[in-house]
């Protein structure tokens, strides 16, 4: 391979590049038991406090929390023995138009343990008005899970784990929310077409204490953490109405009627939250990778891929001993972490390293003939975006950048959208004559206003 072009796609590639180039900052300590994020499109990022009931916003731009909280649940939580508290925050897919913000809370009322979904409208940086969506929902002291999040259907998902109680996870009464996943509509109410019917607001089961989702930005498959006891945390691929096994099945037993996960971890992890990185503040590499975080002490960023993004290819691990229980991007493209470690803090994760040229084109997966793999343009907004198809070369200079593909296919990808990304699969077709071949591509950025621009070069090779 020549050095210009950049880079050659094989396994292991993300474990190559340096965690090391990876920096954590703490950029505040004056939060309580910090736990769930909702990063805002303004920059500013809504914080659950676990004991103390309170909802933060941490401003990106100035570096401070505003000295008001936006909202209190008041609750007679405290100390660190239990895992109840404000747990899970999400903002309504339309926001702002739609200034909404979503918590679910495990609380004690008398000698009852018991949990609310509530919905706050926001005005400015205070809730203006506060709806009590669902009330009086079974509770317990651990595994209760808590994280709240939309999907790309619109609908409200939430985890609850089994309260210490691993049979909770296999009953399927409407009347046991533990152990499952569950999804709502926004109103509260039960969508449905849900997979156990319209009463029902359980979307898989079998989970022992899931506290992080997310959907891939192309395939919008639903991804899932989930602690195990002292062996086997699983990373789990969640479909509608499947059974992910606990206490029946631990880590991969392969039994009937079960799914398997797509990986284990032992010893333990304790995976929290994860997310897929879109953003334009880390390199191109790192786009589409799916960060999990490990409540041990770690930040681990997987690289897919499959048929496509259904297996891990690798993991790479960036030492975080901050006791770290959520992550997310946000507007300004960096993770945030809140961490437990002395009472709480923010934490923002910087690259020291070489910092990314836009446009710049990423791919996920393994270049396997008969399949397809992703492609992901970050550039600027509204661009209309050439895909250039050829033989590698050598860099030729250019009056939009260095062309590293000798083309032999010109097509449009479509336009970059509002978020900076374009996403392309590009479809390998199953002829033998392509195993082992080399093929560059390259995106073209031309701009509303501005000048055109080429990305960098990546070289694939079928195998």
């Amino acid at each position: 391979m020549k050095p210009a072009l950049l880079p050659l796609l094989t396994l292991g590639l993300l474990s190559s590049l340096a965690p090391s180039q990876f920096k954590l900052v703490q950029v505040t300590k004056n939060l309580d038991f910090p736990t769930c994020l909702a990063p805002a499109p303004d920059g500013r990022i809504f914080v659950t406090e676990r004991l103390s009931g309170a909802i933060r916003i941490f401003d990106t731009k100035t570096g401070k929390v505003l000295a008001k909280p936006f909202a209190v649940l008041p609750s007679k939580e405290g100390g660190d023995h239990s895992e109840r508290g404000l747990l899970g925050i999400a903002l309504d897919p339309a926001w702002p138009t739609k200034p909404f913000v979503y918590v679910l809370q495990h609380y004690t009322k008398g000698t009852r343990r018991i949990a609310r979904l509530v919905r706050f409208t926001a005005t400015g940086n205070v809730a203006s008005k506060r709806t009590d969506l669902l009330v009086n929902l079974p509770s317990g002291n651990v595994h209760n899970g808590g994280t709240l999040a939309f999907g790309p259907d619109g609908k409200l998902y939430s985890a609850v784990g089994d309260f210490g109680v691993g049979k909770n996870a296999q009953d399927r009464s409407p009347k046991n929310p533990s152990g499952k996943m569950h999804r709502y509509n926004p109103d509260g109410s039960i969508p449905k077409d849900n997979p156990f019917g319209s009463g029902n607001s359980q979307f898989v089961l079998g989970l022992r204490n899931c506290f992080g989702f997310a959907w891939h930005p192309f395939t919008k498959a639903l991804f899932a953490g989930d602690n195990g006891p002292t062996t086997n945390d699983e990373l789990n691929l969640l479909r509608a109405g499947k059974n992910y096994g606990w206490p029946t099945e631990l880590g991969n037993q392969n039994k009937p009627g079960l799914e398997k996960p797509l990986k284990t971890w032992t010893p333990t992890i304790g995976p929290c939250s994860l997310s897929f990185y879109r953003g334009h503040a880390y390199p191109a590499e790192w786009v589409n990778s799916l960060w999990l975080v490990g409540h041990n002490g770690s930040l681990r960023i997987l690289k897919l891929g499959g048929k496509p993004a259904d297996k891990v290819l690798s993991e790479t691990v960036v030492k975080a001993r901050i006791f770290p229980v959520d992550a997310q991007v946000a507007a300004d493209g960096k993770y945030y972490l809140t961490s437990h470690l002395s009472k709480g803090g923010l934490f923002r994760v910087d690259w020291v390293g070489k910092a990314p040229s836009l446009p710049d084109l990423a791919s996920q997966g393994d270049p396997v003939l008969g399949g397809k793999i992703l492609l992901t343009h970050r550039g600027q907004k509204g661009s209309t975006v050439l895909q250039v198809f050829g033989t590698p070369m050598q860099a030729v200079n250019t009056p939009w950048g260095l062309l590293r593909v000798q083309p032999i296919l010109v097509f449009s990808m479509g336009k970059v959208d509002p978020t900076g990304f374009l996403d392309f699969a590009f479809n390998i077709p199953n002829l033998s004559v392509l195993r082992g071949a080399r093929v560059g591509i390259q995106s073209f950025e031309m701009p509303a206003s501005g000048n055109p621009r080429l990305s960098k070069g990546l070289v694939l090779q079928f195998r």
